[in-house]
């Protein structure tokens, strides 16, 4: 019977299992952390005054819970590929599991490896790791879920995007698309749940979503600046320094918060993985597709954002065309 290795357990190597499973194919999910959801499980939905933002956070859970009650799916987490055999249309998998090494035939593989962020440190005139209050949208995301409290009441946040993205002298040249959608939303969560507080964000420019930003309330005003630095002030947490576009002077902008919005880049396994599978990278060190999930190995399919920067929904979306070529490939 036809049993297919899916490597990661985030949204998309979830949903590759289960558009699998219902179609009656047996899946192994070899997941590197201790939970499954990837990136995604940590994120908060954005629904404000129960109206949904269609920002797919709720579908880690979901689709972890599915994966764990279905028959047809074996999941190990923590656990990584140690080694790869192939064996004439079908492979030979080593599989480190609780200090052992199980060996696994497939007849297919998904890799599905997720994302990781740029280094926001990297920017030192940020002070991220050496300001208090100077944080990243993921560590926002938690502080949301954990201990909202922390954030004090009505707080000045600035948002800043684009941190390490369409920098090619100190990140990466491409931009990450996804963050001109995903940081309205999170400002939006955060002015619901913290009435009175105030939100600047700062961009590069809007990448043509306009109805996103149309949408955002009338109190979160975007300015279209790259900080050039963040600093300690007498009066306030922080201050942020930056050219205003509109009149070309210095302003001095005090703020609670300041929250670095980085850029998407390859899960830190791809490489790694890419040498062991044999499949090939594009430029930006994701691995290279064609018609969306094809690699240049036959049987091997990718999905999910370890191709290239996307959404929660689009690695949904992605997780399951990668399961219908896998059938297709399976002849199923």
């Amino acid at each position: 019977m036809a049993e297919v290795l899916i490597i990661g357990g985030g949204v998309a190597g979830l949903e590759a299992a289960l558009t699998l499973a219902r179609s009656g194919v047996r899946s192994i999910i070899v997941e590197k952390n201790t939970a499954l959801g990837g990136q995604a499980r940590h994120y908060n939905c954005k629904a404000v005054d129960g109206v949904c933002q269609a920002c797919g956070a709720c579908l880690a859970l979901q689709k972890a819970e599915e994966a764990l009650k279905d028959d047809y799916i074996r999941i190990l987490v923590g656990a990584e590929i140690a080694g790869l055999e192939n064996d004439h249309g079908s492979y030979t998998v080593a599989i480190r599991y609780k200090e052992q090494l199980l060996n696994q035939t497939v007849t297919g593989i998904v890799v599905a490896v997720g994302l990781s962020l740029w280094p926001t440190e990297k920017r030192g005139e940020f002070g991220y790791t050496q300001l208090p209050g100077v944080v990243t949208s993921l560590d926002l995301e938690i502080i949301l879920q954990q201990s909202p409290e922390a954030l004090g009441l009505a707080p000045r946040v600035a948002f800043v995007q684009c941190v390490g993205s369409r920098d090619s002298a100190r990140g990466v040249p491409y931009c990450s698309r996804v963050c001109c959608f995903y940081v309205p939303r999170l400002a939006n969560l955060l002015q619901s749940s913290h009435t009175g507080s105030e939100v600047d964000i700062f961009y590069l420019d809007r990448q043509h979503y306009e109805s996103i930003y149309s949408a955002s309330p009338p109190s979160c005003r975007y300015i279209r600046a790259m900080p050039g630095k963040v600093t300690t002030a007498p009066e306030s947490q922080l201050q942020v320094a930056y050219v205003d576009p509109l009149t070309g002077k210095l302003v001095n902008q005090d703020y609670d918060w300041v929250v670095l919005c980085p850029a998407i880049l390859p899960s830190r396994e791809v490489s790694q993985l890419a040498s062991l599978l044999q499949i090939t990278l594009d430029n930006g060190g994701f691995i290279a597709v064609h018609e969306g999930v094809f690699t240049n190995q036959t049987g091997i399919v990718a999905a999910g954002a370890c191709t290239g920067p996307m959404s929660i929904i689009e690695s949904v979306a992605s997780g399951q065309a990668a399961a219908g070529e896998m059938l297709h490939y399976l002849r199923i």
